[in-house]
């Protein structure tokens, strides 16, 4: 059984996710194949034009412990995607998009979950391929 896991890398001032291969688990490990569930609402509305936007998601599973939830995104415009660590209360987890970043005219954005034993999951499941996105606006 092989699992995944995001590893975040420094580029420059900003990091980027990779999956990379773990490897073989443990058998202690090995009856846990799947990722945290995550729920989260898009962010439909607008948002302000150099203001922080908050990102919020309940991830749980039923048979590790959440061990990272991360936010990744990049203005419509950028190739290169930028990660942001949410912070865990019980099973809600908040992190915000700094304001400096929250700029142009709209952004592109998902989440990505890893539990214990490397399992990980996205949101939407697809990931960046299928990226949320919000516009920006000045008023």
């Amino acid at each position: 059984m092989v699992g995944l896991a995001v590893v975040l890398v420094a580029c420059g001032g900003t990091e980027s996710a990779k999956v990379i291969n773990q490897g073989e688990r443990n058998n202690d490990t090995a009856a846990d194949e799947t990722g945290p569930d995550i729920e989260h609402t898009p962010i439909t509305a607008s948002q302000q034009y150099e203001q922080a936007v908050s990102l919020t998601a309940t991830v749980t599973d039923d048979e590790s412990t959440v061990q990272s939830v991360t936010g990744l995104y990049k203005r419509a415009d950028q190739v290169e995607w930028t990660s942001v660590s949410l912070s865990a209360s019980g099973d809600l987890w908040q992190g915000e998009i700094p304001a400096a970043d929250v700029t142009g005219s709209g952004m592109n954005y998902y989440l990505e979950a890893v539990d214990s034993v490397g399992n990980g999951k996205a949101y939407p499941i697809n990931g960046e391929a299928d990226a949320l996105y919000f516009r920006i606006s000045a008023d």
